[in-house]
């Protein structure tokens, strides 16, 4: 649903809709010739199974896009959002995602996104030297670390942030003590 049909999309010369809907009307094709019920688990199975296989091929045949459009939608989800909720759900409909990323609203936040985010990920940078260098919590370093990544792993090929908000939750104790950290090396 994300990943292909925007690979596609930059190898052919149809917007990402028209992908979506020739890969569905495939699918639809796929269902019929091979006489499959989705209400019955093995046949909704096997269908998982054909989506899979095929998106692999189309990631395998286009491998180089691939990794470039995962890198840029990977950057787009480290940056944090603090606007998203005034500009994207107040203002725009849900439907519009593709339409609200080519706005002015979204452009302009851009860069106070990204001095906001550089802001959060040097705090929590300074955090973790500091804990690690203290040797104190180092199991809830270790699991704050893992569940990062995770996030990282699991949402990051989407490009959307708002799936990156968990880091945060995980990276405020590295946050926090970074911040602790600058308090009292500017106090001094």
């Amino acid at each position: 649903m994300y990943l292909i049909p925007n690979i596609l999309a930059k190898k052919t010369a149809k917007s990402v809709g028209e992908i979506k809907t020739q890969l569905n009307e495939e699918s639809k094709n796929w269902i019929k010739e091979n006489n499959i019920n989705l209400r019955k688990e093995s046949e909704r199975l096997r269908y998982y199974k054909y989506l899979e296989k095929k998106s692999f091929k189309v990631i395998w045949n286009n491998l180089i896009e691939t990794i470039k459009y995962t890198i840029n939608r990977t950057l787009h989800f480290l940056l944090f959002d603090p606007f998203r909720h005034v500009y994207y759900f107040y203002k725009y409909s849900l439907s519009d995602q593709d339409s609200f990323l080519k706005t002015d609203d979204h452009k302009k936040n851009i860069p106070i996104r990204i001095f906001y985010s550089l802001i959060l990920y040097s705090l929590a940078i300074i955090g973790l030297f500091k804990m690690f260098k203290e040797k104190k919590n180092n199991g809830l370093i270790l699991f704050l670390i893992l569940s990062i990544i995770y996030f990282i792993t699991v949402s990051s090929w989407t490009g959307n942030n708002r799936y990156n908000i968990p880091n945060l939750i995980f990276m405020s104790f590295f946050i926090v003590e970074g911040f602790k950290f600058m308090i009292n090396k500017f106090m001094k």
